[in-house]
């Protein structure tokens, strides 16, 4: 069994992140580079209501039969400036996630999932969305192309949450935003983190590689509500771990994915 692993990617408090990309350019990936899904494939029809399931993760796998041997739990924490008394507990979340005695540690294990933490920071401070906009347009794509390293070969499954309980009320702003007719750059500009547009980056590399995507809480939503709006298939390879779950219990972000994995494993051995 391979071991699970706490990682966070970080160099002297700031984000690693490739050069040279702007978020133009990112908006014209998704609109002009990200394949389409293929047509939902037949199959799955002894799991009921989760036959829909089943075939979503067939389709965003590129595949007749979906198949999940190396699942990644992808956790991605920024500070925000808005809401600061939410992110008193973050440095005893990391350090617990380090040390393995989050409470996701052992769900991951159990599940034989990877558990990658990716912690960014900004070289000034987090501005509070309730007063001006949040991010920068360079720090969003710099953010965007780091997100897109947490896509490696070998992956087909991707949990993927935003650590920092903040990211729950600025992915909520968010997605209202765009609702509200807002463009999608601009919401997540005005509300977002480092951690939201990061979220968006793997989303986009997860496409490429055909691989199927559970967003687990508002950040992770958002995210994905952000690619929608540029172009309306282009998150169609994520599902909202709640809505499978049909929960109403609220758990910890990132713990619904985590649940959700050995579960769609199972549903992988039928149909």
């Amino acid at each position: 069994m391979r071991e699970t692993e706490a990682v966070t990617d970080t160099e002297q408090g700031k984000t690693v992140t490739p050069p040279g990309v702007d978020l133009t350019e990112i908006a014209e990936m998704v609109r002009h580079v990200l394949p389409e899904m293929p047509p939902v494939t037949k199959g799955g029809d002894k799991l009921g209501k989760y036959t829909d399931v089943w075939r979503w993760l067939a389709a965003a796998q590129y595949k007749q039969k979906p198949d999940i041997r190396h699942p990644r739990i992808a956790l991605f924490m920024a500070p925000h400036g808005a809401y600061p008394e939410k992110q008193k507990g973050l440095a005893d979340a990391l350090k617990q996630l380090r040390d393995g005695t989050h409470a996701l540690s052992p769900l991951a294990q159990d599940a034989n999932a990877d558990l990658q933490v990716y912690e960014m920071a900004s070289e000034s401070a987090p501005r509070d969305f309730r007063q001006e906009v949040s991010l920068l347009a360079p720090d969003a794509a710099h953010a965007t192309s780091y997100g897109l390293m947490a896509v490696q070969p070998g992956i087909d499954l991707l949990v993927v949450a935003a650590l920092n309980p903040a990211a729950e009320n600025a992915g909520e702003k968010i997605i209202e935003n765009i609702k509200s007719g807002m463009p999608p750059l601009e919401a997540l500009l005005q509300s977002g983190g480092l951690d939201i547009a990061a979220i968006m980056g793997a989303l986009i590399a997860a496409r490429l590689a055909h691989i199927p995507v559970l967003l687990d809480g508002k950040g992770a939503a958002a995210a994905a509500a952000v690619l929608q709006a540029l172009r309306a298939d282009a998150s169609l390879h994520s599902r909202n771990a709640a809505h499978i779950l049909e929960d109403k219990l609220h758990p910890q972000v990132g713990m619904g994915g985590a649940l959700l994995i050995a579960f769609l494993k199972s549903l992988t051995k039928v149909g």
